[in-house]
């Protein structure tokens, strides 16, 4: 029920700002001022890794960026068609749809804050559950916190040093503030069982590796992305996904937990090894390396990096021969690795 879910209305229809509290077990909730804030504009990267000036580590705008954020242009659809890594809708600057100015599709900015959360400046007002005293007007009133500006509204309003303008500020209660430049943002504590799920799924599939080996190859470093705990997004974590998180190994196309000719039999079969398609392929099709492509590299990389089991195959199945020096190159890896074992034993 209302009484019971995230917050507790108290059996009240309407009730008062001050006694609407978040329940301590929440999933979902409305984020705090500080956690959106944190959000927004907190980067723990020193200066010298790419952080904030000063090493103070808050951005300026959410952007990761403490410049002013190009404003958005968008196509007949909403989406953004200037998308770029410090761009925001402000000002006017989204028009589409015989408006002038109005929101954009969330995300096609194509900006994050460093915790990969797009479009936390501008585009709408983003109310938060802090409940703010504002002693410049009047000290016995209070209000729900907003953040972030909306796609009206000058540039510094995006700004860390800014809350909501007087619009909100004077609201009552948050259901009386709701207009075509308010809206809010959901927040929940992630899980252990979430690590790794970069499509939350509640799967750990071969979708969540693919969009992991997507961000490698993006240098963009989102911080959900790293595994290690090194600040960095590199193959170091694409082996954490493996080997402890999916409890695999490379080579395992399947992801069943063994890199077996099952595996093999599944990538040929989709005739991409070394064909002319650049970053044409995935995981479940052989780009076991992780450099969008599969090709002899990749074969070698799972033979170095897993224990390879023939069992699984059934006598009616075969590896398909794409090309016809395809098996006479994996007996080769076959021998050579198997070799190799048994020397470095």
């Amino acid at each position: 029920t209302t009484e019971s879910g995230a917050y507790e209305l108290g059996g009240v229809t309407y009730p008062d700002n001050f006694s609407v509290t978040r329940n301590p077990d929440a999933v979902w909730f409305l984020p705090s001022e500080n956690e959106w804030y944190k959000a927004a504009y907190y980067d723990p990267r020193t200066q010298a890794e790419g952080g904030p000036g000063g090493n103070d580590h808050y951005w300026f705008y959410p952007t990761m960026s403490d410049e002013v954020p190009a404003q958005s242009q968008t196509g007949e659809d909403g989406a953004v068609s200037n998308a770029g890594p410090n761009v925001a809708n402000y000002d006017y600057g989204s028009q589409w749809n015989g408006f002038y100015g109005q929101t954009h599709v969330v995300g096609t900015a194509g900006s994050t804050s460093y915790y990969g959360l797009f479009d936390m400046g501008g585009n709408v007002w983003e109310y938060n559950e802090s409940i703010i005293v504002d002693p410049r007007r009047d000290p016995t009133a209070s209000f729900r916190g907003a953040r972030g500006a909306c796609w009206d509204d000058p540039h510094w309003l995006m700004s860390g040093d800014r809350r909501g303008y007087a619009g909100i500020e004077n609201c009552g209660t948050v259901w009386q503030c709701f207009n075509e430049a308010q809206g809010f943002r959901m927040a929940t504590i992630p899980t252990e069982r979430e690590k790794g799920d970069f499509d939350y799924d509640w799967n750990l599939d071969a979708h969540d590796i693919d969009l992991l080996t997507k961000e490698i190859r993006s240098g963009e470093n989102a911080v959900q992305m790293d595994l290690n705990g090194d600040r960095l997004v590199n193959l170091d974590d694409r082996t954490v996904w493996v080997e402890k998180l999916a409890g695999s190994e490379f080579g395992d196309s399947n992801l069943d937990g063994s890199f077996d000719s099952s595996d093999l039999v599944q990538v040929f079969q989709f005739g991409e090894y070394e064909d002319t398609k650049q970053f044409n392929s995935t995981w479940a099709t052989g780009d076991w390396n992780g450099d969008g492509d599969f090709s002899s590299a990749d074969i070698v990389h799972a033979f170095m990096n897993a224990s390879y089991s023939g069992a699984k195959v059934s006598a009616v199945q075969a590896v398909p021969e794409p090309q016809s020096y395809v098996p006479i190159t994996f007996a080769a890896l076959f021998f050579v690795f198997n070799r190799r074992r048994v020397c470095i034993v």
